[in-house]
């Protein structure tokens, strides 16, 4: 899956953690950011990234 964007610093770090196989540790998650950051695609990202790498249910991830 090519990225849409390149993230950098905490962000690729998040970004990074989601492997293949490896769910176990997930946890809520907050990110804060002024308008225009960013912070929806990132979410959005991380949620695709875990649904799609990790084989978890789409049911078992919420995005508020």
């Amino acid at each position: 899956m090519p990225p849409v964007c390149v993230w950098e610093g905490a962000a690729a770090d998040l970004l990074a953690s989601v492997r293949p196989g490896q769910h176990r540790g997930w946890g809520p998650t907050a990110v804060l950011g002024g308008p225009g950051t960013g912070k929806t695609s990132l979410l959005v990202e991380l949620a695709v990234r875990r649904l799609a790498t990790a084989d978890a249910q789409p049911e078992s991830v919420l995005v508020l």
